[in-house]
């Protein structure tokens, strides 16, 4: 019998492996629907506790869902700032959901 382990990680723009669910302690801790083009979400913390976040979105471009990353996350202290691409045409309320946590 053999188990299979479902990888979820998350990566940098250089690439580099930031949170693996696989091997870090990790707590989610909300969401944030985004509703404007740019914007800042305070969460609690503890001093030892680093952030993250993520906002992918599936798109049907072309009849075919592929996953997107239309929102830039940057992360300083315990906020999380995130704009979201200009060439996105409108703002559609719940289409586009940051997820964050802290490990």
């Amino acid at each position: 019998m053999e188990v299979n382990k479902a990888i979820f990680n998350i990566y940098d723009k250089k690439g580099t492996l930031i949170l693996s669910l696989n091997s870090t302690l990790t707590r989610f801790l909300g969401t944030y629907i985004v509703t404007d083009y740019s914007g800042v979400i305070t969460i609690e913390k503890q001093k030892n506790e680093q952030i993250f976040a993520f906002a992918s979105v599936i798109s049907y471009e072309q009849n075919r869902p592929f996953m997107v990353q239309p929102i830039q996350i940057d992360i300083k202290d315990n906020q999380i700032f995130y704009r979201v691409e200009k060439t996105v045409p409108q703002i559609n309320t719940g289409r586009y959901k940051i997820i964050y946590g802290v490990y």
